[in-house]
């Protein structure tokens, strides 16, 4: 937009909760409404700002419960800033320019609410300039909190329309690519171009139906309300998208190859970006719509369903490669890289049908072998007939189903109890009822319309793998818009939340005359989890049955024994039954170990978590308290880092984002250090309750040498011990004692060991009581 004379004046704003309150009026018939309540006190301020500050502005937000303008004319001096969610919006903005003399837009230009690609320039602009032309609009506020990878050019033609709405867009772009990719500028044009069409090619649909281009924010991949259908984000693409991308990023790969590093970089963390984007497409136009009833009747067919689970599988890889790089530059993917993306796309349904096609061919495959060679020779661990390579951990799930019948891990998912013994009514109201039942007597039937959730929470344990089927009717219709009944799999670390990719899985019918349909999802345990919540739901309003649903391990974890950790390394990689990945850093394989020793600072590896975890670490007194021992050396790599800077980085934290920690840098000596240092960072429930460091005075001899490092906890203090030859706990190898200030380490989520990358081996570490204390 062009520069305004309000840019140089002092706008006093005011907001409303997105909840609201409900209030009352009886001095004016009808009644005010919240909305003009609200608008009546802004009035109210306005005017006394116009006396004493005269020329100034107040400016207040139409949104949510204040949306709809009031029967009275506003101040000459206020300005209604109007979000834009909902078709029915735009109307509501030219009313109320007949109230008020600026209507400004907020827009949701995310970004952050989506998992991939969302590009519209020209949308953009039609939407400013509406804004601009038609309701006077002097300002346009948007939340977008995306990744650079995906939404750069967005943020650059923004700034552009700002500045003027009626720039050339094509130019516009033109300048973005050619800045940004160099050489590579003209295919990368025709890639943004393409993923325009794509958006633009989204279809009309309820609270859409007008102005589908200019509603940016639908819908948002968290958005699991009864109107609006999972995947909204895929819809509009088509396999020729694929393709067509596929080339753009081949050409501009090889074009970009001879080019400045700051340009292969940035086209780089593209590919990265695109390459996930490109697996949930897969997903989406090509595992989504199979069925998951899958037959083998000959070897050659067997070959062609052992083909497609590889495919799955590989999908899957190359989602979690692309996912991983992307980490590894949070300041360019800031997004991608928090703990809590996951939770951004919380509505959508790809994944767990896609692990549930996975384990559905693998099990055909392995039926059908068995009933046409039966069980002699069974292949060596993780073959299963089917080969190794990326269907490795499926053939280990075929494994552990082979000659048995898992059992059911809910209370009375059948309901033959007669009630709703084990179950949790969340919402709605349901009873176990007789004579509906697709088995036996009894099935969970809606006693009211309206939503419903019931739900049942079971123990579980890292990488254990599950198999839930339930199945669902419908006694009445539903609305034809409405989202089908479906079945969540949460997962908790004690009271918390764990992000990761979602399980959400929904019946493909909502007609009555298909009976009783069956819902089936598989999902793996994730690294932190201790229970799992499975919930079964409905959205709209309608009766509805459930029965038969069966939560089955169908495979099992790795032993895991809480509260010790012992590794000496001598493997020939990291032993991950001891270890998982340390979310949500990037690398893509596990760090290596080479004589005896693990490796942190090897290029793409990540940093690791114990999956043993310490909740207990500072309950402890005496000789039963927790001992933390390791042994330590630098890497060949120290002497090229930065001087003084090498260090061992580790950590006892949980992974949430009110985080309880206690963190340590334990710097070598070396050029730039004449002795090693420690440092420590403690924090309960995200605030910092102490930090200091100390010199390792003893040691100033022991230039770029192993340490050999002892801690202590108890309920109050940390003891540090560090040794150049052996563990020595003797007072000339005490480095400090201090108080830890912490309370509670579990308070916010489990606690686990965690090593972080840099340049250093370690060669054994233990986290142990090493005597506990008589009961």
């Amino acid at each position: 937009m062009p520069p305004s004379s309000r840019s140089a004046r002092t706008t006093a704003t005011v907001g409303v909760s997105a909840s609201g309150a409900k209030h009352s009026s009886t001095s004016v018939k009808p009644a005010y409404t919240l909305s003009e309540r609200w608008f009546h006190w802004v009035n109210r301020v306005a005017h006394r700002v116009g006396k004493t500050h005269p020329g100034k502005w107040v400016e207040a937000m139409a949104y949510s419960n204040t949306s709809t303008p009031p029967r009275f004319q506003l101040e000459p001096n206020v300005a209604v800033t109007k979000t834009f969610v909902l078709d029915s919006e735009f109307q509501q903005a030219e009313q109320w320019r007949t109230v008020c003399r600026s209507v400004n837009l907020y827009s949701y230009m995310y970004g952050g609410s989506f998992l991939g690609f969302r590009h519209y320039p020209r949308a953009a602009q039609q939407f400013l300039k509406w804004g601009h032309d038609e309701l006077g609009a002097l300002s346009h506020i948007t939340e977008c909190a995306g990744d650079w990878t995906f939404d750069g050019p967005k943020y650059h033609y923004i700034q552009a329309l700002q500045w003027d709405v009626n720039a050339d867009v094509n130019h516009v772009m033109d300048e973005f690519c050619e800045a940004s990719y160099g050489p590579a500028a003209k295919p990368m044009r025709d890639f943004w171009d393409r993923l325009e069409d794509v958006y633009e090619r989204r279809q009309p649909g309820p609270y859409r139906k007008h102005h589908k281009d200019w509603l940016f924010y639908q819908w948002v991949s968290w958005n699991n309300g009864s109107y609006v259908q999972p995947n909204d984000e895929f819809q509009g693409y088509r396999k020729d998208d694929i393709a067509f991308l596929d080339r753009c990023i081949a050409t501009a790969t090889r074009l970009a190859a001879g080019d400045t590093s700051g340009a292969k970089f940035r086209l780089e963390r593209l590919v990265e970006a695109w390459q996930f984007q490109r697996s949930l497409l897969v997903s989406y136009l090509e595992f989504y719509p199979a069925s998951l009833e899958i037959a083998v009747t000959s070897d050659k067919n067997r070959q062609a369903v052992i083909q497609r689970a590889r495919h799955v599988a590989e999908t899957r890889r190359a989602r979690a490669i692309s996912l991983a790089r992307m980490r590894a530059h949070p300041a360019i993917n800031p997004r991608i890289s928090s703990i809590g993306f996951w939770s951004n796309c919380s509505a959508i349904t790809i994944f767990s049908h896609e692990n549930a096609l996975l384990d559905e061919l693998c099990s055909a495959a392995t039926r059908f072998h068995i009933e046409t060679k039966g069980r002699a020779a069974p292949p060596g661990s993780g073959r299963v007939w089917i080969g190794p390579d990326s269907l490795h951990a499926a053939a280990k799930t075929q494994l552990a189903l082979i000659g048995k019948k898992p059992d059911n891990r809910l209370t009375n998912g059948d309901f033959e109890s007669g009630n709703l013994q084990g179950w949790v009514v969340e919402r709605g109201q349901v009873a176990a009822s007789k004579g509906q039942a697709r088995s036996g007597d009894f099935s969970a039937a809606s006693t009211t319309g309206g939503p419903l959730t019931i739900s049942q929470q079971v123990s579980v344990s890292p990488f254990e793998r599950y198999r839930l089927t339930a199945w669902g009717r419908y006694v009445t219709r539903p609305p034809d818009t409405s989202v089908a009944m479906e079945a969540t799999v949460t997962f908790l670390d004690g009271q918390q939340a764990i992000y990761v990719e979602p399980t959400r899985c929904m019946l493909r019918t909502l007609d009555p005359a298909d009976g009783w349909t069956r819902l089936r999802l598989t999902v793996s345990v994730p690294a932190r989890a201790d229970s799992a919540v499975i919930k079964l739901k409905r959205n709209f309003n309608g009766n509805t049955l459930w029965d038969d649903v069966v939560l089955e391990k169908i495979r099992p974890g790795p032993p895991i024994k809480h509260g010790e950790l012992l590794d000496t390394f001598d493997g020939q990689q990291l032993d991950l039954a001891r270890w998982t990945h340390m979310s949500p850093h990037g690398g893509v394989h596990p760090p290596p170990t080479a004589d005896g020793s693990l490796v942190m600072d090897s290029e793409e590896s990540y940093p690791v978590n114990s999956l043993a975890r310490f909740n207990d670490l500072i309950k402890h007194e005496g000789p039963g308290r927790y001992r933390l021992r390791f042994h330590v050396t630098p890497s060949p790599t120290t002497k090229t880092a930065r001087p003084g800077s090498a260090s061992f980085n580790f950590s006892l934290t949980n992974s949430q984002t009110s985080v309880t920690r206690m963190l340590w840098y334990f710097y070598f000596s070396g050029p730039g250090r004449t002795r090693p240092m420690v440092s420590c960072f403690n924090d309960q429930s995200g605030v910092r309750k102490f930090s200091s460091s100390w010199n390792v005075n003893h040691l100033a001899a022991n230039r770029e040498h192993d340490l050999w490092c002892t801690f202590y906890f108890d309920p109050t203090e940390v003891t540090v011990f560090a040794a150049a030859n052996g563990y020595d706990e003797s007072e000339k190898s005490l480095v400090c004692r201090y108080k830890h200030g912490l309370s509670n380490m579990a308070a916010n989520g489990s606690i686990h060991l965690g090593l972080f990358k840099g340049p250093y081996r370690i060669d054994e570490i233990q986290l142990v009581r090493p005597r506990q204390q008589p009961k």
